[in-house]
């Protein structure tokens, strides 16, 4: 469950730090791994929360590009 949230990101910016749940909120449908890369890259990234929305929101693209609703790990790779 996502903590309280405030300004940044798109409009998240967690009061503690907690990647995996903010990877799963813009990517819902995302397994385990898709989960585990974004938030692998986005740590790697001085504004990480962006980076979870940005790429979940490229993910997505690529899925709805093919055809799909549901992004797939294929998607998250694709979108780095």
């Amino acid at each position: 469950m996502l903590r309280k949230l405030r300004g940044n990101a798109n409009g998240f910016c967690p009061s503690i730090s907690a990647p995996p749940e903010v990877a799963r909120h813009w990517l819902p449908s995302g397994d385990e791994k898709a989960i585990r890369v974004l938030v692998t890259d986005a740590q790697s990234s001085e504004k990480y929360l962006q980076g979870i929305a940005s790429l979940a929101r490229r993910a997505r693209f690529l899925a709805q590009k093919q055809g799909r609703l549901q992004p797939t790990f294929q998607d998250v790779a694709a979108a780095l």
